[in-house]
């Protein structure tokens, strides 16, 4: 394949190297505007309400416990009473189906019963 060569030569390749270097712009004037004048305010009605401005004291401040903190065994929170009631769910379940179990492992066919009375 062949190479595009303008007619020029030598002489557009000069010319490529020295480009013209733009003209700096000048920077635009900065517009101040004037601050907006604040709205004015309304007239108070004198004797419409009646407010006394009390201060409140703030509560004591309560440090968190870290989850990593060491509790004492009577210091319960909730996570615990959770894992307690399931616990106690799971006991019951276990019982009822060892229960149920026991029943029917245990019942007797009819044709064992009218063979033990004989």
């Amino acid at each position: 394949m062949g190479k595009l060569v303008s007619a020029g030569g030598k002489t557009d390749k000069h010319a490529r190297k020295e480009k013209p270097k733009p003209v700096d712009a000048p920077l635009p004037q900065a517009v101040q505007t004037p601050m907006p004048t604040p709205p004015a305010a309304a007239p108070a009605a004198h004797g419409e309400y009646d407010v006394e401005l009390v201060p409140i004291p703030f509560p004591p401040a309560i440090i968190p416990k870290k989850p990593g903190s060491q509790r004492t065994l009577l210091d319960l929170d909730r996570r615990d009473f959770i894992m307690l009631g399931g616990g106690v769910i799971g006991t019951l379940l276990a019982i009822l189906a060892a229960a149920g179990l026991n029943k029917v492992a245990n019942r007797k066919s009819p044709e064992s019963k009218s063979e033990g009375e004989k």
